[in-house]
């Protein structure tokens, strides 16, 4: 008996913020090799209690 995994439907949200943030960000990805944009903000949103399942944290997008 095979039991089938429920895919998860995904959101995109955006949040624009000051350009001196953003470069903070790009240093921090440069720094910490695995971390994204994404992690960075499921991290945050962890942080302040948030659920989020373990299997999101990783990067899906396909390697070039």
């Amino acid at each position: 008996d095979e039991k089938e995994e429920r895919v998860e439907k995904m959101e995109r949200i955006v949040a624009v913020v000051p350009s001196d943030l953003k470069k903070q960000i790009k240093q921090y990805i440069v720094d910490h090799p695995g971390d994204t944009e994404k992690t960075i903000v499921l991290k945050g949103l962890i942080s302040i209690g948030f659920y989020v399942d373990k299997k999101f944290m990783k990067d899906n997008r396909g390697k070039k």
